[in-house]
């Protein structure tokens, strides 16, 4: 069925914090590209890193969301979140093993090296402040469950590496550095995040078309 994007009323999703800061962090890749000389496969293996930073990023949702039990003991809270976390970063584990496994079938990944953990750390400085002023600033922990928010990094992770494999195939058969295709992946990857993100908010959301 096709879907539709709904924009919740009185939310202008670009004027927001979260979402301005996440542009700018992901225009790092486009200055690597231009002053650096990044290609495909370097961009790939730092978008990578990046979804394992997501899920680290979303261990402590899952310990301190309590949506559904409140008056519960918080001992009994912490438990119940624990086994779940627990759950949660071997399956994402799991998930992004096969993630780079396949990238590693389509782009020349190089090794990682500190020039792309630097540039990982960069990217996940909007995953830092989104936690810090969305999470925690605006209570979300209040408003999700524990087992609704740790499906949500997959949501995300495959709207995005849709998103930059999309970008990717423009790439293929070439060296991995021709300009105008690798500006290309950066936008699609960034519109993307900007989806993903507003998207897991609750700030729009995705529903059947009607007729």
């Amino acid at each position: 069925m096709t879907q539709i994007i709904e924009r919740k009323s009185g939310s202008y999703i670009l004027g927001r914090p979260s979402v301005s800061f996440l542009i700018v962090i992901n225009l790092i890749p486009l200055v690597g590209v231009f002053a650096f000389g990044w290609n495909a496969g370097f961009l790939m293996l730092v978008y990578w890193m990046e979804t394992v930073v997501i899920g680290l990023f979303n261990i402590p949702k899952l310990l301190t969301s309590r949506r559904g039990r409140e008056g519960s003991p918080w001992w009994l809270i912490w438990l119940g979140n624990l086994f779940i976390t627990a759950f949660f970063c071997v399956h994402y584990g799991m998930f992004n093993f096969g993630h780079v496994m396949f990238l590693q079938t389509l782009f020349d990944l190089p090794p990682i090296g500190l020039d792309v953990l630097i540039v990982a750390g960069g990217l996940s400085l909007s995953h830092a402040f989104s936690l810090i002023v969305n999470w925690f600033g605006k209570r979300e922990y209040d408003e999700v469950a524990v087992n609704e928010q740790m499906f949500k990094p997959y949501g995300r992770v495959v709207i995005m590496h849709v998103a930059i494999i999309l970008g990717g195939f423009f790439l293929v058969g070439s060296d991995g550095a021709a300009l105008g295709p690798l500006v290309f992946l950066v936008a699609l990857k960034t519109g993307s995040d900007v989806l993903a993100h507003a998207v897991s908010h609750g700030w729009i959301k995705l529903q059947p078309e009607t007729a």
